[in-house]
């Protein structure tokens, strides 16, 4: 089953990477060479903000979760999401940013978020580890590293008085 996933993930990319080069050639054409470039940049840029924006906005939801003593399924597969999104926005072409804007916008990513989770469900253990918080009376304590404070630096001389 996962071999045949992983041919199926292949032959999607080898037509998705025909059908892009054309997409974009056809728009291309249409459109003009200027536009073109403006949107690769644009579509660029915007990828890139989608990751640092929505990116600390799922890592805060991450470490509140963590905080709660709860594991964070869904807020991790929240930020690889995000994190497809925004590179395919990155990546040039016109089909990849119709699906990078799809994985940012959050109706379509739920959407996406239980079609990974009913195709991935049955290489998911079905069991919950043992400790995890109300299974079998034990609770998990997480220990979490402290981050030393920064040093003060004192002042440097001017050399030249």
């Amino acid at each position: 089953m996962l071999r045949t996933l992983f041919y199926a993930g292949i032959g999607l990319f080898m037509v998705a990477a025909t059908l892009e080069g054309w997409l974009f050639l056809k728009v291309g054409e249409i459109i003009g060479i200027g536009p073109t470039m403006l949107w690769l940049f644009i579509s660029f840029v915007l990828g890139l903000t989608a990751i640092r924006i929505q990116g600390v906005r799922v890592l805060y939801e991450i470490y509140q979760q963590l905080q709660r003593e709860v594991l964070p399924g869904r807020e991790l597969l929240d930020g690889m999401l995000i994190l497809a999104g925004g590179l395919m926005l990155m990546a040039p072409g016109y089909l990849t940013d119709a699906v990078g804007i799809i994985l940012l916008i959050p109706p379509f990513r739920w959407l996406v978020r239980s079609l990974v989770i009913f195709v991935l469900s049955p290489f998911l253990p079905k069991t919950r580890p043992k400790g995890y918080p109300g299974v079998g009376g034990q609770d998990v304590v997480l220990i979490l590293p402290e981050i030393p404070a920064k040093k003060k630096r004192k002042p440097r001389r001017n050399p030249v008085e």
